[in-house]
């Protein structure tokens, strides 16, 4: 399936997808879907910690539907979008590092997901492999999705199947935690469709 999205009045993008037209004209390009949108919920289980969502398209061509989400002063992201480390990391064990210079930290943690966007997947398991949740945060990161505030990231990943059978992953990112900020997002979202 291929899908094209728009995106208008941008002069920053060096990547290829800015078209130029005349100085009259509005400047417009088009990013083109690699993979199937994530078929996502938007109705069921909405409820006042459910803040919005967005939908979206990388430049690499991968389709995405995030959403915020707020209890007790937390505030967390959750994005969902194409498996697409999947088939780099199969087989291979959790963190064997040749890069001397990097160093992952992982602790365990309690968490919460009110997030509804993947309600009625199927549910896969949670990755162990501190390389892949890296890359998959970093993916976010390298997109424009979210920023960290400090040189720290934080992430979970837990893999979902829709109702097409697309292998996606969801990736849970804190955002906000006793006030103190820990990343944020220009993205701008909208209101969940009252039932």
């Amino acid at each position: 399936m291929t899908v094209v999205t728009k995106f208008a009045e941008r002069n920053d993008y060096t990547d290829g997808f800015l078209i130029e037209t005349d100085i009259d004209e509005e400047t417009v390009g088009y990013y083109t879907s690699n993979y199937d949108y994530p078929v996502c919920n938007h109705r069921y289980g909405v409820t006042d910690k459910n803040i919005g969502y967005a939908k979206g398209i990388t430049a690499s061509g991968v389709p995405f539907e995030i959403e915020l989400f707020e209890k007790s002063g937390t505030l967390m992201m959750s994005v969902v979008f194409p498996a697409i480390f999947n088939e780099f990391y199969e087989g291979e064990e959790n963190d064997t590092s040749a890069d001397e210079n990097i160093m992952a930290m992982c602790r365990e943690t309690e968490f919460f997901d009110y997030s509804v966007l993947d309600i009625g997947m199927l549910e896969g398991t949670i990755e162990k492999n501190t390389h892949t949740v890296r890359d998959y945060v970093g993916f976010l990161v390298n997109n424009g999705i979210v920023s960290f505030t400090t040189d720290l990231i934080n992430g979970i990943v837990l893999y979902r199947v829709d109702k097409l059978g697309n292998d996606l992953v969801k990736v849970l990112i804190t955002m906000q935690k006793d006030k103190k900020v820990l990343a944020y997002t220009d993205i701008d979202f909208v209101d969940f469709p009252n039932l």
